[in-house]
């Protein structure tokens, strides 16, 4: 699986993804996982969160819109609280945890939790909820 592009035109897929896409993209796989019970969708999902780590992680802590390997933008969007759609960081956020609760993995922990099997829907509602976004 190669890298998510954000933008399609005239048959043509362009431009390197922002958070917002692959943050988005992993809330819907581990959602269809959830759903279905189909381990390829949270594959899907551990690999865009990987990507997530590789291309947009802020070493000094949060996450970058852009990859570290994206062309440079013209100007930055102004985030501010409660207008427009969810933050890429916070759906970032229900992704990692709907992750851990489903497969008990975490890209930033300490791995295998040995103590406690997941079970897919006992605790991954709380981040999927899209309600609640």
């Amino acid at each position: 699986m190669g890298r998510l592009l954000h933008s399609w035109r005239e048959g043509r897929a362009r431009h390197l993804a922002v958070l917002d896409d692959y943050a988005a993209m992993c809330r819907a796989a581990l959602a269809l996982h959830e759903a279905t019970g189909a381990p390829s969708y949270l594959e899907c999902g551990r690999r865009w969160l990987e990507q997530v780590e590789i291309h947009y992680r802020d070493r000094n802590g949060g996450l970058f819109f852009t990859a570290d390997d994206a062309e440079a933008l013209i100007a930055a969007r102004e985030n501010r609280p409660g207008l427009g759609p969810p933050s890429g960081n916070g759906m970032m956020l229900q992704a990692l945890g709907a992750a851990l609760s489903l497969d008990g993995e975490s890209l930033y922990g300490s791995g295998r939790r040995e103590s406690q099997t997941p079970s897919p829907g006992r605790s991954a509602k709380r981040f999927l909820d899209f309600r609640r976004c």
